[in-house]
């Protein structure tokens, strides 16, 4: 799913999306990158405390799309018990693959 699909299924205000349900309140790359998730693709994942973590790290061409990604080097989705996507970005390498160290360790 691209932006322009994304923009035409989905009420988007100021590159959040608006529309209720499951990815309201996110930005709408998670939308784009919970596509990537759903057909079984992600750079990382693991499972901590009952939650599925899927990372991904941004491209020149996710960057093209999303205009929003330009200083970020990695995404993190999870869904919630509730069933509403939620999303942390990390600008750099590091604090990405921090977060899987850390949650493993603990």
């Amino acid at each position: 799913m691209n932006r322009k699909e994304i923009e035409e299924s989905y009420e988007v205000k100021d590159g959040i999306i608006n529309s209720s349900g499951k990815f309201e309140m996110e930005p709408i790359y998670v939308l784009y990158f919970w596509d990537f998730y759903m057909n079984g693709f992600q750079d990382d994942e693991d499972s901590f405390d009952g939650v599925s973590y899927s990372g991904y790290v941004v491209t020149d061409e996710d960057r093209k799309q999303f205009l929003e990604l330009k200083d970020i080097y990695g995404i993190i989705l999870w869904e919630s018990d509730q069933g509403f996507v939620h999303s942390r970005v990390f600008e750099k390498k590091e604090e990405y693959e921090d977060f899987f160290i850390f949650e493993e360790v603990v």
